[in-house]
């Protein structure tokens, strides 16, 4: 760390980037779907959860829907990009960073929206994770842990 505050400094400025970015999102009016665009989050490789701009957009569009509406917006959104798996993936490997939190309330949304669609465990390992359970000896569990519910199998299942 340098003593001059320059560390400070950028992530002051950052703050204030961010800020700015919110504020001409609102302006403007965006919709979720718009906002995900104008922020650059449909370009490029990679975990968009993880990005920068990721943790803008979802600021803004928690903040522009009631508390029950973000989860669809957020999903309506991220699944015209990305499958539901490459979702869950995106979501494991983002609670090793520093979005711990908001990937776990993704994780929790689309939990919440496989069990409103009445997934089953067995729904879920061969829609989401494409896994066919007729040619395989796994059976599904379903394993409650604290506040998440996980698919188990008693057999190890390649994904």
């Amino acid at each position: 760390l340098s003593d001059n505050g320059e560390e400070r400094a950028g992530l002051f400025q950052s703050k204030v980037n961010k800020s700015i970015k919110l504020l001409k999102l609102a302006s403007e009016g965006q919709s979720p779907a718009s906002a995900f665009s104008a922020l650059r989050l449909t370009m490029g490789k990679g975990n968009v959860i993880s990005k920068s701009e990721f943790g803008t957009w979802f600021q803004y569009v928690t903040a522009i829907t009631n508390k029950n509406d973000w989860e669809k917006a957020t999903l309506e959104v991220l699944s015209k990009y990305h499958t539901d798996k490459a979702l869950i993936d995106m979501i494991q490997k983002a609670k090793g960073g520093t979005r711990k939190e908001t990937a776990t309330q993704l994780e929790n949304a689309l939990f919440g929206k496989w069990f409103d669609e009445h997934f089953w465990p067995k729904d879920a390992m061969e829609k989401v994770l494409k896994v066919n359970m007729r040619d395989t000896e796994a059976k599904p569990t379903l394993r409650e842990s604290g506040t998440h519910t996980a698919i188990t199998s008693t057999k190890d299942v390649q994904i």
